[in-house]
């Protein structure tokens, strides 16, 4: 089974400083000001992360997506799987994707390439599992299920 930190609702931008925590699908385009994005992160909720892993049993569940709040939630996971791209792609990922306005504005990109950053920082101190994300979908699959032990392909 997979699930989206974006999509099902596993992220929530949350305050720096005062810890709110606003519902998932709340903040649009015009809210992410960049003085919002420098003082929010996109955190996920380790209660909900805990209780999918509690559900799935000891079957494999992925968990997709980025949150700021990561390097805290590690011991939640068994593995961590980092899909590597290039700036450019990355770039005409964002703009030319349907499902979120996300990353478009600059100060938003800035904050994803940041982000960027960090996960590289995190994958090199944690030995994640990094994945050219350049490749067509399938080899990506199967190189995930390689590592996971698994004999099925999409």
């Amino acid at each position: 089974m997979a699930y989206d930190t974006d999509e099902d609702g596993l992220s929530s931008w949350q305050h720096n400083q005062s810890g709110h925590i606003h519902p998932p699908t709340t903040i649009n385009k015009e809210e992410r000001t960049e003085t919002f994005m420098q003082t929010h992160s996109w955190n996920a909720s380790r209660q909900k992360l805990e209780k999918l892993a509690e559900q799935a049993n000891d079957k494999a569940i992925f968990v997709c997506g980025v949150a700021d709040n990561l390097e805290e939630l590690l011991d939640v996971f068994t593995g961590v799987f980092v899909l590597v791209i290039d700036e450019t792609t990355r770039k005409y990922r964002l703009e030319t994707r349907t499902n979120s306005d996300m990353g478009r504005q600059p100060h938003e990109l800035q904050y994803i390439l940041k982000e960027r950053d960090a996960m590289e920082r995190l994958s090199k101190t944690n030995g994640f599992i990094t994945i050219d994300a350049t490749q067509p979908t399938k080899a990506i699959i199967d190189e995930i299920l390689k590592h996971t032990n698994r004999k099925k392909s999409f």
